[in-house]
């Protein structure tokens, strides 16, 4: 599917690639003025241009993007909610740049790697949720935040975050309204704890004050 140039609503917007091998390719914006706004790709979704931004205006309507296979970003392409959360899940790398959910929460989910996509912020929230199967940014280039409340988990290739405010490790939840083919919305949460990694992986995170909050879990930091 390709998105171009613009998709414009009012309300509720679904784009949705389910064939085999089938991705969402965006050369445009896609912006709801009432709705939430979820994408949904079997293979890979790929912002293809500077102007391929996505928001959502009413407060607190949620955008969710699930990738089987890669997510890839353009730098200049943004995505932005009025206070609401935003859920990135891509069954490859995720690329990440220019996320702003106000005072929203964010998810990002990586099956394989959580990349930075630029030299800027890539996400501004309230709280931030990272999840990735193999690592989260690197040590030479790493993933900068301006967020609230942090928790990460990742392997061996470890944990990089520059953040440029205090933060608080502890517990958060991000609930995004999925929208499915009939319009109707269905209510989609993770909830994560701690500073976590397995194999060996490092953790560095900087921030200008750090609050370890206390977990329920028992692991972790």
């Amino acid at each position: 599917i390709l998105v171009s140039p613009n998709i414009t609503a009012a309300g509720e917007v679904l784009v949705k690639a389910g064939g085999s091998g089938s991705d969402i390719t965006i050369d445009g914006s896609i912006t709801s003025s009432g709705g939430n706004i979820s994408l949904d790709a079997n293979d890979q979704v790929i912002f293809n241009d500077t102007n391929a931004d996505i928001s959502t205006t009413t407060t607190a309507k949620t955008i969710d993007i699930k990738a089987g296979g890669d997510i890839t970003r353009t730098a200049g392409a943004d995505i932005s909610t009025t206070n609401g959360h935003v859920r990135m899940e891509s069954g490859g790398n995720l690329t990440v740049e220019s996320i702003s959910a106000g005072t929203g929460n964010v998810y990002l989910k990586a099956t394989t790697d959580i990349l930075d996509g630029d030299a800027g912020v890539d996400v501004t929230a309230g709280g931030l949720i990272l999840e990735a199967g193999s690592g989260i940014a690197s040590g030479a280039d790493r993933l900068e935040t301006t967020v609230t409340n942090l928790s990460t988990t990742a392997d061996a290739d470890g944990t990089f975050v520059a953040d440029s405010s205090a933060i608080t490790v502890g517990s958060i939840t991000v609930t995004v309204n999925r929208v499915g083919t009939d319009a109707a919305t269905a209510a989609t949460a993770k909830t994560q704890e701690d500073l976590t990694t397995t194999n060996g992986g490092a953790i560095t995170i900087s921030a200008t004050d750090i609050t370890i909050g206390g977990g329920a879990s028992g692991g972790g930091l």
